[in-house]
This record gives structure tokens, sequence and C-alpha cells, in this order.
């Protein structure tokens, strides 16, 4: 049976320390370059069963399918893959709730503004997400924006993707719009991708969307982000810093387990 127990704020200090001060040591050691124009940071959750008879919060372990004990760790690393910083919650806690917070804690451990892409699966797409990062950039220098994924559920179809013309006029999206994303291993082009914007709510609040195709079966795949047009320089660019979580966090997690 494992115990269970709650640090005090006095305890708990110098840990936050320690973990500040790796951040600091890593970030700079790999990252110094990148910083010159803003990180690029992934952040997902990873659940840990705990094998208690003490009454704790549960949650969902992917694996094994099924609602468990344990705690959720949260990882920020960096687009080389290395963990940069991490912290340990009850495992009922939600990656959206904690984004935020997440980030910044990270930057006050850096000491500066230094993040310029967060990037999270669809667990941290909402639009309340979306307009507190706005907020946020309000009173930043460095704007930070996140880059996900959203569900099949929040759009109709093909549609509702439309490709900007000028500064008022906008169009459905069409095959021309669509460049070569992935080939296989004979050259033959396995997904597309187009650089679109969608109607987040319906209500006119507009984010940019890298979408991919799959040739075979035409399904999409809608990777969104908050970054303005002009800064996006293709959508193939966007869409593998969304697909770089694969190498640099999915993959670490199986090297950790």
């Amino acid at each position: 049976t494992t115990e269970i127990y709650t640090l005090s704020l006095h305890d708990a200090l110098p840990i936050l320390e320690l973990s500040h001060g790796l951040a600091r040591c890593y970030t700079n050691v790999f990252y110094r370059a990148e910083m010159k124009d803003g990180l690029v940071i992934y952040i997902d959750g990873h659940f840990k069963v705990v094998w208690s008879s003490k009454n704790i919060p549960q949650g969902k372990h992917g694996m094994m399918d099924k609602i468990m004990k344990g705690l959720e760790q949260m990882f920020i690393n960096g687009s080389k893959g290395h963990p940069l910083m991490h912290r340990t919650m009850p495992g009922d806690s939600h990656l959206g709730k904690e984004l935020v917070s997440l980030v910044n804690d990270f930057e006050q451990a850096l000491g500066n503004e230094l993040v310029r892409l967060v990037v999270v699966d669809n667990e941290g797409c909402s639009l309340e997400i979306l307009k507190t990062f706005d907020k946020m950039n309000q009173d930043r220098n460095l704007k930070m924006h996140p880059v996900t994924m959203i569900r099949s559920n929040q759009y109709k179809s093909e549609k509702d993707f439309k490709v900007k013309c000028n500064d008022d006029v906008y169009r459905e999206v069409n095959e021309d719009d669509y460049v070569e994303l992935r080939l296989d291993k004979k050259g033959r082009v396995v997904s597309k991708v187009a650089l679109t914007e969608i109607d987040y709510d319906g209500d006119g609040f507009l984010v940019r969307c890298a979408l991919v195709k799959r040739v075979k079966n035409e399904k999409l795949t809608p990777i969104i982000t908050s970054l303005p047009l002009n800064e996006i320089t293709d959508p193939v660019w966007l869409a593998n810093i969304y697909y770089g979580r694969w190498p640099n966090q999915e993959a670490k997690f199986k090297e950790m387990i």
C-alpha cells in the first residue's frame, strides 16, 4: 500500500525552487538559440497509477482504458524533446484547466517572456483557452499562441474552412489550395495540407488552421492556432509543429515508462 502525504507550503518551496532551477538550466543549455524568436513547448499529461487503499482522486488510464486511482503528471517538453518542467497533480486534474498556470510557472522559472507557441492535443482545445491567450497577449511583448487540434464534432464539413482572398473576402477551400505534406516510400502523396481559417464559435472568432487531408479516405485533421496569418510561413510548417508532439513528447513518455 502506498501512503499519500500532503506537503505543507514550507516543505514544498525547496522542491519548487529546484524545479525552477532545473528548468532554467535545461532551457539555457538546449534552447538558447531558440530563445531569440521564442520557444516552442509541448504540454501533455501522463497518468500514473497509485496502488493504494486510501481514498484518492481517480482519473482515466488511457492504455488500460479504466478509471483508476492515480496521479496526473503534466510535462513541458522542448522542441527537441527534452523534458523541461513537470508538475505532479491529483489524478482527476484536467490539462485544459491547468494549461495557463503551467505556462506561467515555466516562464516564471525562466524569469522572462520566452514562450511563443504552446502545443497541446485537443484536451487543451477550448474557446475559453483561446480567449485567455488573447487576453494575456494584451500585456505581453512576446505574443504567445496555442497550437492544437479541434475535434470532428466542432465542424460540419470541409466547407466550414475558408481561404482568405483579401482583407474582408473569404472563399471555400478547394483542391488547388492543398500542397503536399507526406509522401510514402514510393513517392506517392499520402496527405495534403491547406492554410485556412475557421469561425471557431460561429460568432466571428476566427482562428488559423492547417487543414490536413488524407488522400486515401479524405479524412480531415484541422490543426488550429491563434497565430496571425502573416506569421505562418506555410501550412506545412504549422502542421509539422503540431505533429512534433509524437517525437518530442509522446515518444519521451514511452522512454520514461
